[in-house]
């Protein structure tokens, strides 16, 4: 609309300075520095800190782009990626824009044989980066890298290689973000004095200053020698002073409650503006409902980094994993982090019964709602315990090949139809013939001569042990 010019930020493709006027007047981007010494205050580091384990507390994933098996292997894909790097470390550097004002990554790249993915992410120092205005960038500006052969228009970068993440307090369109480190230095700088002044009037409450009173007749190298006994007083266990001369203590005349008073007043100012809330976890809050009130409060206000933090990556790192691996054409899966500002009420009774009113929920949001892993339906199969449970009713399998193979099926040869009683006994051989062979005394006579020979001789006649069964004699 406003062409590639603009009275602030500089003309079209030109080197983009800061607009914040402290910055200006420190020395522009290299000034960032100042924002950058904040994390140091204790106060602003725990607020710092309490906010963003807020974030990486919350569990995060990978959702597909839509139901189809392609987008749910690339949502896999992406996954598992993200599974091997230090995410809650890199939302933690990510997120030291809500008080620089910007904050980059370098992604580090390499070649596997799953694809090019990326085994690391490196924040890197604001003050080596600038911006030049490019209309046909995304956000309409290019970042480069500044190098000591070019400290002030930089050298271009490479693509896919930078994820910068951005906080603004206005939105100015300014390319560096508009900080809370704007807000926070006065405060800061305030509370720093507050503490030195409370610290000072320790020191002077716990050793007040001596006055010494000498007479009119005292010559000037007597009031030196009790000047420097007095100076040396806080060591020394005694002291006696010659007559005529007085010794008295003055303390400080007030309290120090008024910077004890004045410091409280900006730790809750600091903890309100990083946080949203200053009664979390301080000991004079007030009632448990008021307290509930101002952790949810900071609960929304972690929601609100995740999100943009989250939304960075997704449109960066989670979109250039799947150019460099599936194609520029394919739909990029969304990371985000699961943030509950409530925690529901529904339990596995009432999902039960929605289930049997016909509603089906999707098991990620089963998994995510109750915290839970589930798993696979395991495949139908005997169990061992099942199969040595099996029997055999007559009754019911009478004609077991004909419930198999039909009732109008033939037996082969050599089925089950065909083998006798007892099951796994060895058949006896068959007669070359294949007719079954039969015992007849008449017509067989001694069958154990016809089989064996008649080498033994028979026992007499009627000593007989029993019917067709002889004794010979040795």
């Amino acid at each position: 609309m406003f062409g590639s010019s603009s009275p602030f930020t500089g003309s079209g493709n030109s080197i983009v300075r800061p607009s914040d006027d402290l910055l200006i007047q420190k020395g522009g981007n290299r000034a960032l520095s100042v924002y950058q010494r904040l994390f140091f205050d204790e106060h602003v580091q725990s607020s710092f800190s309490k906010l963003v384990q807020e974030v990486v507390s919350r569990p995060w994933y990978v959702e597909e782009y839509s139901s189809k098996p392609g987008d749910t292997a690339v949502r896999d894909f992406v996954a598992e990626i993200l599974e091997e790097l230090p995410l809650d470390e890199i939302y933690k550097g990510l997120a030291e824009a809500l008080i620089v004002g910007f904050s980059v990554g370098e992604i580090m790249w390499k070649k596997s044989k799953r694809g090019v993915i990326p085994f690391d992410i490196r924040i890197r120092d604001q003050r080596r980066f600038v911006f030049q205005e490019a209309e046909d960038s995304q956000t309409g500006f290019t970042m480069r890298c500044l190098t000591f052969n070019r400290m002030f228009e930089g050298v271009e970068l490479p693509a896919r290689k930078f994820v910068v993440n951005r906080y603004w307090t206005q939105h100015n369109g300014d390319p560096y973000g508009t900080s809370l480190g704007r807000v926070l230095y006065p405060l800061v700088k305030f509370r720093r004095r507050a503490l030195e002044s409370y610290v000072l009037y320790g020191d002077r409450y716990a050793t007040p200053t001596a006055v010494a009173t000498a007479p009119l007749s005292a010559s000037s190298a007597e009031i030196d020698t009790i000047y420097d006994h007095i100076s040396n007083l806080s060591q020394e266990t005694a002291l006696i002073l010659p007559e005529g001369y007085k010794l008295e203590f003055v303390n400080p005349s007030g309290t120090p409650d008024v910077f004890k008073g004045l410091i409280d007043y900006i730790d809750k100012e600091i903890s309100l503006i990083l946080c949203g809330e200053n009664e979390a976890g301080q000991a004079e809050s007030g009632s448990r409902a008021s307290s509930q009130v101002a952790n949810v409060v900071r609960v929304v206000k972690a929601a609100e980094i995740s999100e943009a933090i989250s939304h960075t990556l997704t449109r960066t790192l989670v979109r250039w994993i799947v150019d460099l691996n599936f194609g520029v054409d394919v739909a990029a899966p969304t990371l985000t982090r699961e943030f509950r500002i409530e925690e529901s009420s529904l339990t596995a009774t009432d999902l039960g019964s929605l289930i049997d009113k016909g509603y089906k929920p999707r098991r990620e949001w089963v998994e995510r709602h109750f915290r839970i892993e589930l798993e696979d339906e395991a495949p139908e199969f005997m169990t061992k315990e099942e199969e040595g449970n099996t029997t055999y009713s007559p009754d019911e399998d009478e004609d077991l090949y004909g419930s198999i193979f039909g009732a109008d099926g033939e037996y082969p040869e050599g089925s089950l139809e065909d083998e006798p009683e007892g099951g796994d006994e060895p058949k006896p051989e068959e007669e070359p013939s294949g007719e079954q062979t039969t015992y007849n005394p008449e017509e067989d006579g001694n069958l154990y001569d016809s089989v064996f020979g008649n080498d033994l001789e028979p026992a007499e006649e009627g000593e007989k042990k029993g019917k067709n069964v002889y004794e010979y004699n040795e």
